[in-house]
């Protein structure tokens, strides 16, 4: 069972529009194995918030999908995301 598109989106829209949400947050699906249902504030492990594996993931992303979001942030006077 999946939901459509326009239900997937939800969590992506509400992240870009919504005033308030707590940040370093999850919010997304929560119903029957957080694939369906509505969207509201998760829970995430306490991993989520280590410093080190946020970086060593960013890292890992960038080197596997070739792309790396600093170039283009740098060019747009952005930095790389502070790590808590």
């Amino acid at each position: 069972m999946v939901q459509s598109a326009e239900k997937g989106t939800l969590p992506e829209v509400m992240h870009a529009t919504e005033k308030g949400l707590e940040q370093r947050s999850l919010y997304g699906l929560t119903g029957r194995m957080v694939m369906i249902g509505p969207v509201a504030h998760g829970s995430l492990e306490l991993y989520a918030h280590d410093k080190a594996i946020m970086e060593k993931l960013w890292d890992w992303s960038e080197n596997e999908t070739e792309f790396s979001c600093g170039s283009i942030l740098a060019a747009e006077s952005y930095a790389k995301p502070v790590m808590p």
